[in-house]
């Protein structure tokens, strides 16, 4: 067991239940706490979180229409499903249910894509909130705070997962 990742794991889960404690927002979510905690997840995304490649935007978006599991495509950005305009467009008539899931899923993935976070960082944790009940902005925002605030507090930490400015508030 790595043992600074242990002691900075604790440390970030206390300092997390804080900001959660206090309603936070990061990027224009609010903070919640994610079910995503154990340990050999962890040490996954860790690799991942250090690895020095890039994923553009189009292989991201290509990945994540083709192997989001479907919550993704009735879940709205807090996790409520089939609550948004598309799914009201199908209760009116004018779409049909495959079409509202398909606009849902595809503005799910441009409203990731502006996260501040490292595409390739992003696209595996998905796969692992899936697991979690996590398939909405809202959770995969917040895991992406609390992997970051963990990750700073590892010396020697590779610090280059942001694609731009996190935006507090």
């Amino acid at each position: 067991m790595d043992r600074n990742l242990a002691k900075a794991y604790l440390d970030t889960i206390a300092s997390n239940n804080k900001l959660v404690t206090e309603q936070k927002n990061i990027n224009g979510y609010r903070l919640v706490r994610t079910g995503c905690q154990d340990y050999n997840s962890i040490i996954t995304l860790k690799e991942v979180w250090n690895e020095e490649s890039i994923m553009s935007d189009q292989e991201f978006k290509k990945k994540f229409l083709a192997e989001a599991c479907d919550e993704w495509s009735v879940n709205n950005d807090f996790g409520e499903p089939y609550n948004n305009e598309f799914f009201d467009e199908v209760d009116s008539g004018t779409l049909t249910l495959e079409e509202a899931k398909e606009k849902t899923l595809s503005r799910n993935c441009e409203k990731i894509m502006t996260l501040p976070y490292k595409k390739s960082f992003m696209y595996h944790t998905l796969h692992i909130l899936c697991n979690y009940g996590g398939e909405n902005i809202m959770v995969l925002n917040s895991f992406c705070h609390f992997f970051s605030d963990l990750m700073s507090r590892i010396p020697n930490s590779n610090q280059s997962h942001y694609s731009n400015s996190c935006n507090h508030s």
